[in-house]
């Protein structure tokens, strides 16, 4: 092949992909601010801390 090829770039914003990026980062934001580094992680509960954190309860 004698000819050079063209390369095309397309720029654009509110894609799908950069809607996916922001709602991940946003989660991994959101886990950061739930779990500090000073709290319990559920595989260290004991069975009875998770029954109580999971416990349906009534609003009164």
């Amino acid at each position: 092949m004698k000819l050079n090829p063209n390369l095309y770039r397309f720029i654009t914003t509110g894609t799908f992909e950069e809607r996916i990026n922001q709602v991940l980062s946003e989660k991994v934001e959101l886990a950061e601010l739930a779990i500090d580094s000073n709290e319990s992680f559920i595989t260290e509960m004991t069975d009875n801390d998770l029954k109580e954190m999971l416990k349906l309860r009534q609003i009164e």
